[in-house]
């Protein structure tokens, strides 16, 4: 290979890492020149509040209720702020030793699916959240104690 060869491969090397440089460069801008902030996002919390009911005791739901040990009552969970989406609650039951909230062991009360709509809902112990049928708790009271139920919702 003479010199003139040699000088023309040098000369197309150079062209090549030149033009590569350059692509790089433009790819780089092209990113810099394709980015878009979105608009803002705000998430919201839902709330809820547990209401109790004794229809043995002729009470109408309130947040909190004082009846005989073995006395039939029901609870319910009123949601608000609620997204639109299939959810499931579980409810369990608790007792308070004086300090803390244990959780009473017995039977299970439905867990339950349901489809919030984003409007204020009123969730019951059921399979599907419907007031028919709601969970009775007055087996799992059958002694004298301060309880609540508590109810968590899962996405």
């Amino acid at each position: 290979m003479n010199a003139t060869q040699k000088n023309q491969r040098a000369f197309i090397a150079v062209t090549m890492m030149t033009v590569l440089a350059v692509t790089v460069v433009f790819m780089v801008y092209a990113a810099l020149l394709g980015t878009y902030p979105g608009a803002e996002v705000t998430v919201n919390e839902m709330g809820g509040t547990i209401y109790y009911n004794s229809p043995d005791v002729g009470s109408d739901w309130t947040t909190t209720i004082s009846i005989g040990n073995g006395t039939t009552w029901y609870a319910r969970l009123n949601v608000s702020n609620t997204p639109s989406q299939n959810v499931s609650v579980t409810w369990t039951l608790e007792e308070n030793n004086g300090t803390a909230w244990n959780t009473v062991s017995g039977p299970s009360p439905p867990t339950t699916n349901i489809q919030l709509t984003g409007a204020n809902t009123a969730i019951y112990v059921t399979d599907w959240g419907t007031s028919s049928g709601n969970y009775d708790w007055s087996p799992d009271t059958k002694t004298a104690g301060t309880f609540r139920v508590k109810a968590v919702i899962n996405g």
